[in-house]
């Protein structure tokens, strides 16, 4: 997994590092580019089509950020926002193992 933010960066590793979240994550971008450059950056250094990419956010930013790359986007969280509807959501991580039976 690579974790996409508009986060500083040197911010974002704080975050995962304090979190015990870092060793997840093959790489980080933050900022101060975008989340859209940011996809950018991940696809050219990575050769990684966006549409090999699924997005998981909780914010309406991250479903625009995604959609306006033609990045597939689920939506993180315990309720389903107005802007959130009609999108794939999830409620628990677990979900995302039942789908893909693993």
């Amino acid at each position: 997994m690579y974790c996409i933010s508009a986060s500083p960066a040197e911010e974002l590793n704080e975050i995962l590092e304090y979190k015990k979240l870092r060793n997840f994550f093959i790489k980080t971008y933050g900022g101060p580019n975008s989340k859209e450059k940011n996809f950018e950056l991940l696809s050219l250094g990575e050769d990684i089509c966006f549409s090999d990419m699924v997005y998981i956010g909780d914010s309406k930013i991250d479903l625009i950020s995604s959609s306006n790359k033609n990045i597939n986007f689920i939506g993180y969280g315990r309720d389903v926002p107005k802007w959130g509807r009609g999108q794939r959501w999830i409620h628990n991580w677990k979900e995302l193992l039942i789908d893909y039976d693993c």
